[in-house]
């Protein structure tokens, strides 16, 4: 879910014309104790809401991102240069 919550969110919000996106799946401990999920996309312009604004309650979106930071331990966005953004999650293995 958590992968497909930035991978949609990617095409809907990063799409730059003739470029796609790239998904990421790294084991982030030897001991396979967390899992990290990066979508990269050439939108850098564009950078993921602060979670502190709760959406409309009547708005048919805009929940993504608190599923993303329910379901993981922590979440966030860094640059990708030249101008894109890489939004990334973890998660427990265990």
């Amino acid at each position: 879910m958590v992968a497909a919550e930035l991978a949609a969110n990617a095409v809907t919000h990063g799409r730059a014309r003739g470029r796609g996106f790239r998904l990421t799946l790294i084991n982030e401990a030897s001991d396979c104790g967390t899992l990290r999920v990066e979508v990269t996309d050439a939108r850098g312009d564009r950078v993921p809401p602060s979670l502190a604004t709760t959406p409309d309650p009547t708005a048919e979106s805009g929940r993504g991102l608190l599923l993303v930071a329910a379901l993981t331990t922590r979440w966030g966005w860094e640059p990708y240069p030249p101008s894109g953004k890489t939004v990334w999650a973890c998660l427990p293995l265990t």
